[in-house]
């Protein structure tokens, strides 16, 4: 028995950040709380479409966030589990294309940037700090 779409996609998605031995643990609960995965596409071409019948509409807020997690449908309090930072970048990727088809100004909080890379980086700029700029230059051309 293959697991249903949604666990499948949740699965790949989400990351449990619990002690090692309770691999997965956490992420069982939120299975089944959430939504169903919308298709990329079909979140893509809605992003695409307010971008081009709304002339003025820019790109944001964007960006990376290492350190949230998903909040317990249950308690409410954070969770051990956060979103894979590969999905993020493939999702920020996506915005980041867009703004430059239509030639649109990105949101990327620059303090919140520069918090998370000092928080888990000695040296202030790390790797995905980077990945962002190059990205960012890239969509400007």
């Amino acid at each position: 028995n293959d697991p249903p779409e949604n666990e499948t996609h949740y699965r790949s998605v989400l990351n449990d950040i619990g002690p090692k031995d309770s691999i997965n643990c956490n992420i069982e609960p939120f299975l089944a709380f959430l939504p169903p995965p919308k298709p990329f596409n079909v979140w893509f071409d809605k992003l695409e479409n307010l971008i081009k019948t709304n002339k003025s509409a820019l790109i944001g807020e964007v960006g990376l966030d290492k350190s949230a997690r998903l909040t317990d449908p249950k308690t409410k309090s954070l969770s051990k589990v956060q979103t894979t930072i590969q999905h993020q970048i493939a999702i920020l990727e996506k915005q980041l294309d867009l703004a430059a088809k239509y030639n649109r100004a990105v949101t990327v909080p620059e303090d919140r940037l520069l918090i998370e890379s000092d928080f888990h980086s000695p040296e202030g700029l790390d790797h995905l700090m980077e990945r962002i700029v190059l990205l960012v230059s890239e969509a400007k051309g």
